[in-house]
């Protein structure tokens, strides 16, 4: 990828992540099991998320805004092998010849947007989205 191509991913990056952040609330989320990263495990504890950080992480039955009782968390964990650009073409394959690289990053951007917007940091939307077929 270019280096403008480059430079418009970011700059539309940072325009999408700019308004979360500004609009940062207060989250909690019930996790089933907490592993920390540093060899401790917790069970059925709320954490409670101020912005874009762990505020707290707490024992309890609290009321939250995310029911994860089900599933292991892995606070601060990123899968960043993703393919962010990756789509399918206007001949609807994963070969995309002759794109320009303003039409790589606006799919980047893109696929970056519904990434945010679904709270997801591991690339689950983005295999969704390049296997969605585009007119």
């Amino acid at each position: 990828m270019r280096i403008e191509a480059k430079i418009v991913a970011f700059l539309g990056v940072a325009l999408i992540c700019i308004p979360a952040v500004a609009t940062a609330q207060q989250t909690t989320i019930r996790a089933g099991t907490l592993i920390d990263g540093r060899g401790g495990i917790q069970r059925n504890v709320v954490i409670g998320i101020e912005g874009a950080r762990i505020a707290r992480i707490e024992s309890g039955n609290a009321p939250t805004s995310y029911d994860l009782s089900r599933f292991t968390l892995l606070p601060g964990l990123i899968d960043a092998h993703i393919h962010i650009g990756a789509h399918f073409g206007r001949t609807g394959r994963a070969v995309t010849p002759g794109e320009t690289p303003v039409e790589q990053a606006l799919y980047g951007i893109e696929n970056a947007h519904m990434m945010l917007m679904a709270g997801d940091a591991d690339g689950g939307v983005h295999h969704r989205a390049k296997h969605r077929r585009r007119e």
